[in-house]
């Protein structure tokens, strides 16, 4: 088995595979970056974001994202909503996070993901509703780079899409919480406990334009799909502990999912019982 290890999306890569994999992995990341960075002024997201047209024309990349985009904000009832770029930087994180002010300009209201629609060619929103894909574009790259030709285990920051059976371990705010025994599927942790700062965080409630309040510190969640897997992690982390695993639970497409509260005590229910190691 080779390994290989690299950086994109402000993040390490880390990947397994049957050969050599490091041109083709850090390829598509390339790709999908250029499309959905919100930090680049050549992105096809910045051009979309700077557009004073109602309607602008999109590539099929970019439309499979929004789509991918629209399926987690159904998913998720509305708590992840790409439309929250506008907060997102009033919050303090309007750059790449090592250059970012991280000083907090109040809560901005989200304009909601309904104002937006998309047709095979093209996306329109109301002036000044700027789209954030950041989490849902890790997810989705690090699920497709799972698709090359000799790929067996894709670690995009915490996003990890496997095939066959490994233990992957599992860390909330630093600290492993527990080991998972995972066969082909993704495994998503969000929280606060990551991308931080002394006034707030990057995870933003919908409901009010800032930073969450929150009880969890971190949540994992184990689907067959890591897509899913990303949506619920940070639903969970915006509904809170008790109602976030309730929820979770309640989804078929979820195998498992833990959460560490900020008081450090770590909750899961009962069928992730059965992957951990």
């Amino acid at each position: 088995m080779e390994y290989g290890r690299f950086r994109a999306m402000g993040s390490d890569i880390s990947w397994w595979g049957t050969r050599d994999l490091s041109r083709d992995l850090e390829d598509l990341f390339e790709r999908v970056e250029a499309c959905c960075s919100r930090f680049r002024d050549d992105s096809e997201l910045t051009r979309i974001n700077d557009a004073l047209a109602l309607s602008v024309p999109i590539s099929p990349l970019m439309a499979e994202m929004l789509e991918t985009a629209d399926r987690a904000y159904q998913l998720s009832e509305g708590r992840v909503d790409p439309t929250v770029l506008a907060a997102v930087r009033a919050a303090g994180y309007d750059r790449d996070l090592n250059l970012a002010s991280k000083k907090s300009r109040g809560s901005r209201t989200v304009p909601g993901w309904d104002s937006v629609s998309l047709d095979d060619n093209s996306v329109r929103r109301p002036p000044g509703v700027g789209i954030d894909l950041g989490g849902i574009a890790k997810g989705w790259t690090a699920r497709a780079a799972l698709e090359v030709p000799g790929a067996r285990l894709v670690d995009a920051a915490g996003d990890i899409a496997a095939r066959g059976r490994w233990v992957v371990d599992v860390k909330h705010g630093g600290d492993r919480v527990a080991g998972l025994t995972v066969e082909d599927c993704g495994v998503a942790t969000s929280g606060i406990d990551r991308r931080r700062w002394a006034d707030g965080h990057h995870l933003i409630d919908p409901a009010t334009g800032s930073p969450a309040e929150t009880d969890v510190l971190a949540a994992t969640v184990v689907a067959e799909d890591l897509r899913v897997a990303e949506t619920v992690a940070r639903s969970v982390v915006l509904m809170g502990a008790w109602h976030g695993l309730g929820w979770a639970e309640s989804l078929p497409e979820v195998r498992g999912a833990l959460v560490t509260t900020t008081e450090g005590m770590t909750l899961s229910f009962p069928r992730t019982q059965e992957v951990l190691s």
